[in-house]
């Protein structure tokens, strides 16, 4: 459990290990959150496509399937990155899950977004992470599909993290 987070209970469910990579790394080095979508349907199986994050947000639920020493397998590409620092071994990756309409767009409940801002500030925190993208930014992944589409809706994603860092 996270230093700080004492009303978020922080269930571990690990990946299995040959999910992410187990080496142990300087945790001094993360400097970038990157947010991404997972489908509801998903939530708490941990081998989906041979990836992984730190963390999956569920409504008031959060699993942490990779240890935060440990680097996960969510923002590597097999093409050009987007972005030109942020990358699996310096970053740590918080999934959120979304309920897909029939026209097949994701949304994210209020309570997995507040859940989420108040995991994501406490990482910050944590780790003097102070930049925090959309996987979006770093591969041009259509991903998180909502945060895409709107970029209010990722502003207003931001300015949830930041009023929890105040509070």
């Amino acid at each position: 459990m996270l230093k700080g987070v004492s009303q978020m209970e922080i269930k571990k469910q690990l990946s299995p290990i040959d999910n992410y990579d187990p080496a142990i790394r300087d945790t001094g080095n993360i400097q970038y959150l990157v947010i991404h979508l997972l489908p509801e349907s998903a939530f708490g199986q941990t081998r989906i496509t041979g990836t992984s994050v730190h963390y999956l947000v569920h409504e008031d639920a959060v699993l942490q399937t990779v240890p935060d020493e440990c680097t996960a397998w969510h923002c590597g590409t097999k093409g050009i990155y987007a972005h030109p620092f942020c990358r699996n071994a310096n970053s740590l990756g918080l999934a959120l899950c979304g309920a897909q309409s029939a026209a097949g767009l994701y949304a994210f409940s209020p309570l997995s977004l507040r859940t989420a801002a108040a995991l994501a500030a406490q990482l910050c925190h944590t780790y003097g992470i102070r930049h925090i993208l959309r996987h979006y930014d770093v591969t041009h992944a259509p991903c998180p599909e909502p945060f895409v589409r709107s970029r209010t809706a990722w502003q207003a994603f931001l300015a949830a993290i930041r009023q929890n860092k105040k509070a």
